[in-house]
């Protein structure tokens, strides 16, 4: 006997819930291996962390897209649990993302002003050299050390 068409429709349901969880999962592995291990103060680590939420920012929204198609294929007049808890947590992820524009900024000018100490201690040297040559006693037109 063929299965009912109410019935397929609650496998449906239930895939395409599966589905979204196994997406959220796979977006909170990749984050929590960026964030690994823990540096909050870093610019380095901030940088890296906000990257992988950005480059997986995919995964979330298409698990929330299935998730609200699987609501659209459930007839009961009752809201699912899951879906308040998801709306919740999109709030929160949107909040969020807001914030991590000024976390950005600040790391993004910590490191720009590291690289910009890390050159300048490079060229610390050359510029002492370069300083010490042209502040010798000069003679005229002739150094001491070309001879007359």
């Amino acid at each position: 006997m063929a299965p009912s068409y109410r019935s397929q429709v609650d496998d449906s349901i239930v895939a395409l819930f599966w589905i979204a969880t196994a997406l959220l999962g796979i977006d909170a592995v990749t984050v929590l291996a960026a964030a690994l291990p823990l540096r909050l103060l870093e610019p380095a680590w901030i940088e890296r962390v906000c990257g992988s939420l950005r480059g997986g920012v995919s995964f979330p929204l298409l698990a929330v897209a299935l998730l609200l198609l699987a609501d659209i294929f459930n007839d009961s007049q009752a809201e699912p649990v899951h879906l308040t808890v998801i709306r919740r947590l999109v709030c929160f992820a949107a909040i969020g993302f807001l914030l991590m524009i000024p976390l950005q900024t600040w790391a993004g000018i910590a490191v720009l002003q590291q690289i910009n100490a890390n050159e300048q201690a490079q060229l610390r040297p050359y510029t002492r050299a370069l300083a010490a040559w042209g502040t010798g006693p000069v003679r005229g037109n002739r150094r001491p050390d070309r001879g007359r």
